[in-house]
């Protein structure tokens, strides 16, 4: 990876470490604010790792900004709406990733959350936030830990009609333990892009014939070669 790609990785763990800390506190909302941070920027990360992919997305294509601007400076300046855009599209958090125990504890404790967190929604639009969390639990933990860090606005508390509660504590922490299982599905995401790259170069490397991969060989061989002595 190049040295974008490292310092994000760097600040990811930075933002997962400060954000174990406000857990050890047991200050939970701002852990959610923290953890928040950690899981953008993976999916930061992954643009920049797969950027032929994401170009092609049409969820990239209605991303706001400079639109002849280099892929880097628009992924780098994205909003994290953006990032979410584009990881359901492009399904970046896989549900067959997400812990079966941990779903199992999550979709019991789902509605209480939907009560504290959309509490302006109508039964059927509770219940339409329901099946969505059913269908793709991992996109919907990555949702509620956005709705959750958009609190970190005091006006949208009343607007919202959000309230500080006796619960708030245990669903801040529910929301915190769900956005781990993110952060464990996005990393899932790069080793799977990784795995599938290995197999595209193994694949190529069949077609070619003993005399053509020693010549390649070869080749990398002699860069490496002047590179060490640049």
């Amino acid at each position: 990876m190049g040295k974008t790609h490292m310092e994000l990785y760097r600040v990811a763990l930075l933002y997962a470490q400060e954000a174990d800390r406000c857990r050890g506190a047991g200050a939970y909302f701002s852990a959610c604010l923290m953890i928040a941070s950690a899981v953008e920027t993976p999916l930061a990360l992954i643009c920049l790792l797969t950027e032929e992919e994401v170009e092609q997305s049409s969820e990239y294509k209605r991303w706001k900004g400079k639109k002849n601007a280099p892929f880097q400076d628009r992924v780098l300046g994205a909003f994290l709406q953006d990032y979410i855009d584009v990881a359901v599209g492009l399904d970046w958090i896989p549900s067959d990733a997400v812990d079966e125990e941990l779903l199992e504890v999550a979709l019991n404790n789902f509605p209480f959350i939907s009560l504290s967190l959309y509490p302006k929604d109508s039964k059927v639009q509770r219940a339409e936030r329901t099946k969505r969390f059913q269908a793709r639990p991992g996109i919907e933990m990555l949702r509620i830990l956005q709705d959750m860090r958009n609190l970190v606005h005091g006006p949208r508390w009343p607007r919202l009609g959000v309230s500080v509660t006796s619960d708030f504590e245990s669903h801040c922490k529910f929301v915190f333990i769900t956005s781990f299982q993110v952060m464990s599905c996005l990393f899932e995401t790069i080793v799977r892009k990784a795995n599938r790259k290995m197999a595209d170069v193994d694949a190529l490397r069949q077609k070619l014939s003993p005399k053509q991969e020693a010549n390649l060989r070869d080749s990398f061989l002699r860069m490496i070669g002047s590179a060490g002595h640049g």
